[in-house]
């Protein structure tokens, strides 16, 4: 039986080797399925009391599936049966996961494999109609992924994959604001900041903000960038001691082993680009870091975590009032640019009949002047007409040039009506022309003090969060605000 590390001290008589605890261990589990791993004694009182320690040595290779299977006291007969009735109902992210198939563990061959894609789309559709406040997005599948690699059969990996996001309270870096992971960065942040000063200020003078980087990291449990036999010993820490402090803690690790060549960059594009390099994310000396990971549970205590918890809730309850009011300021300014545009279509209306009836006058001007032209032509030759023409054939000319003049003289009433109507038109204009500016000014002294209060709540908003954040160093050229809330155009 080959095992991943052995570098702790065993701590339990019960057992001389690793190899009879784990043999023992699920012996165990499978005679009593419903047995508490998580409410075993530390003390010597229970023969598996010792669980966390061998979990830190190492878990073996070829039973992992199965221990955290037992570990998680995941086997559940509920959720196996409700796994395939889940199967047949409508799932309205089928689309996404199919698409995300391709994209989960693309240099793992298995993954490429018709039977494993549809595991892992069933998986995701199952939970993704299990919990629909959380649904499904892309890390979601890394996360399942790793239960697969288990060879374990699908219906127990959804049931894993279940407890994580229900009892391991996974779920809430997920769902909508996602509040879990809003938590987890503010506890990385602040511990990031007394643990590696340097660094962190380091990344703060470039604008580097943990969500440009952490928050992948804890969305996969790693697994999107960094070598799956490191995750793997991340998960098995996780099923024991719960995902907070481990990911906190590897985090810290992997951060505080590249801090040299961090702080010799001096690029943000550069930065983000180390941080996805092959030298960053493969680590070949897993249970070393795994040793520099336990050491750091002084650092990331759980007096500590929760202490940072509240004063993170206590910062949102901070910020909701200024968060209400920059909300009730944006929707007054949508209101207003909705009227605004409402005006400028209305005058952009009139301009266009104006133009219409002053094309009409023109086209009419030119049908007068033809008319007049085509008159005088019938004048002439009524007059040539008459000296040969007998005198009822002349009072039938003088009928027709009548019925012209008629016509003529209704045309040029016509004009005179359209010219009416133009003048009429162009006062009208200028009326609304005069409205729109006095409008507009209205508009500019609205905007104005709207600007002013927006100033007053992002200063209000940025003196609070300076009360949690460290102040700008002399070499910063700008703010990062821990959390940015979205500019709001003109």
């Amino acid at each position: 039986m080959s095992y991943v590390g052995s570098f702790l001290k065993k701590k339990n008589s019960y057992f001389d080797t690793d190899e009879e605890f784990w043999e023992a261990f699920l012996k165990e589990y499978k005679k009593d399925a419903q047995l508490d791993v998580n409410s075993l004694s530390t003390d010597g009182s229970n023969k598996f009391g010792d669980l966390l320690d061998r979990v830190q040595r190492g878990v073996p290779a070829e039973h992992r599936g199965e221990i955290w299977l037992s570990i998680s006291d995941s086997l559940d007969a509920h959720l196996d049966v409700l796994y395939w009735q889940l199967l047949n109902e409508h799932c309205p992210y089928e689309r996404a996961i199919n698409q995300d198939l391709g994209r989960t563990f693309p240099e793992i061959p298995m993954f490429k494999t018709p039977e494993i894609r549809k595991q892992l789309y069933n998986i995701m559709k199952a939970y993704s109609v299990y919990d629909s406040e959380v649904g499904y997005c892309q890390g979601l599948s890394f996360i399942a992924g790793l239960f697969l690699m288990q060879n374990m059969k699908e219906e127990l990996a959804f049931t894993i994959f279940v407890r994580l996001m229900e009892s391991y309270n996974l779920r809430t870096l997920f769902t909508p604001k996602m509040p879990g992971l809003m938590l987890l960065i503010y506890q990385f942040n602040a511990i990031f900041q007394t643990y590696i000063p340097a660094l962190y200020f380091h990344f703060y003078r470039y604008n580097l903000s943990p969500m440009m980087y952490a928050s992948q990291w804890f969305l996969t449990l790693f697994s999107y960038s960094f070598n799956v036999d490191l995750v793997f010993r991340i998960v098995d820490l996780i099923l024991v001691e719960g995902p907070i402090s481990v990911l906190l803690r590897f985090s810290l690790v992997i951060l505080k082993r590249y801090e040299d060549d961090l702080l010799g960059i001096e690029k943000f594009d550069s930065l983000m680009d180390f941080l996805k390099s092959e030298k960053f994310t493969y680590v070949d000396d897993v249970e070393e870091m795994i040793k520099e990971v336990i050491d750091l549970k002084k650092v990331v205590s759980d007096n500590r975590l929760e202490q940072l918890k509240l004063e993170h809730l206590e910062d949102i309850k901070k910020r909701e009032p200024a968060q209400r009011e920059m909300e009730q300021l944006r929707e007054t300014l949508k209101l207003l640019r909705k009227e605004n545009k409402e005006q400028t279509n209305k005058i952009a209306e009139d301009k266009k009949i104006q133009q219409a009836l002053t094309d009409e006058i023109v086209l009419l001007k030119q049908l007068v002047k033809e008319l007049q032209e085509d008159n005088e032509a019938v004048k002439m030759q009524v007059k040539d007409l008459r000296t040969i023409l007998s005198q009822e054939e002349m009072i039938k000319e003088d009928d027709r040039l009548i019925s012209l003049q008629e016509e003529l003289q209704f045309l040029k009433d016509k004009l005179r009506a359209t010219q009416v109507e133009l003048c009429q038109s162009r006062m009208q204009y200028n009326e609304l022309e005069t409205a729109y500016q006095l409008e507009q000014e209205r508009w500019k002294k609205s905007k104005r003090r709207l600007s002013r209060k927006i100033q007053q709540s992002e200063d209000k908003s940025k003196r609070t969060s300076l009360m949690i954040d460290p102040p700008s160093t002399p070499a910063t050229p700008t703010s990062m605000k821990p959390i940015e809330l979205p500019s709001i155009a003109e």
